[in-house]
């Protein structure tokens, strides 16, 4: 079964090149690899992800942006930033405070 982290960690990273690019118009180098991995760990049926329909969801919007770039998808990329919050505030990655938390000290159980 996939771990919060094993999703969290490549939408991270897909925040980080949709965001850049909605706010610079710059597109990352990597920007293609990144949007592959994180295909990869939204199609696994054992994901961290809440719903299925989000997951699918959010996995098409990445394949659109992989097949025909970030120019010209505006929509798309801003769908994309908004759902990629979505799954991340959902996730909860187990010894990593959530913002709501009155106790953001990092548990060493």
């Amino acid at each position: 079964m996939q771990g919060a982290a094993e999703i969290a960690d490549p939408l991270v990273d897909v925040r980080d090149v949709v965001e850049t690019f909605r706010q610079y118009g710059v597109t990352l180098a990597d920007w293609h690899k990144t949007l592959q991995v994180a295909v990869l760990a939204l199609d696994d049926p054992q994901g961290a992800v809440s719903t299925n329909v989000l997951r699918s969801e959010l996995s098409a919007h990445l394949r659109i942006l992989l097949e025909r770039g970030l120019e010209d998808q505006s929509q798309v990329v801003n769908d994309v930033a908004t759902w990629v919050v979505r799954v991340l505030l959902e996730t909860k990655v187990p010894g990593i405070p959530r913002p709501e938390e009155e106790d953001w000290g990092f548990r060493t159980s």
